[in-house]
């Protein structure tokens, strides 16, 4: 069979259905990220969350002994939850960005899938 034996349509129609099927697996991927970095960063914050509860505890334990206890070891116990409070600062930043470069990826992936869309459309008008 020779070149004129191909069916221009027939051919555009597999690589589109290609390019869609590609793009569809990308749209999952992506949205399995997005469904293990909450789940990633919830683990965190909740980790987080808890060493802060336990060393204000323990900052309260130290504060209610008679004379309060050693200075040394409330500021040392303020430092602990003063860093922890940071680093959970810093992981709702970086998971915001993360999930924006993502939600970013997923509407330029849709925004192809619907450029084939529209090219399946005026295909079939012509």
């Amino acid at each position: 069979p020779g070149i004129e034996d191909i069916d221009l349509s027939d051919a555009l129609e597999y690589s589109r259905d290609t390019q869609r099927w590609v793009l569809e697996r990308e749209l999952e991927r992506i949205d399995e990220q997005l469904t293990e970095r909450d789940r990633l960063y919830r683990e965190i914050r909740d980790e987080l969350t808890e060493l802060i509860k336990r060393y204000q505890s323990e900052l309260q334990q130290v504060r209610g002994r008679a004379f309060g206890g050693s200075e040394a070891e409330r500021e040392a116990l303020e430092e602990k939850i003063e860093g922890l409070a940071l680093e959970l600062r810093q992981e709702r930043r970086d998971h915001w960005t993360d999930r924006q470069r993502l939600e970013q990826e997923r509407r330029d992936v849709l925004r192809q899938l619907d450029q084939i869309d529209e090219d399946d459309v005026t295909d079939d008008l012509l």
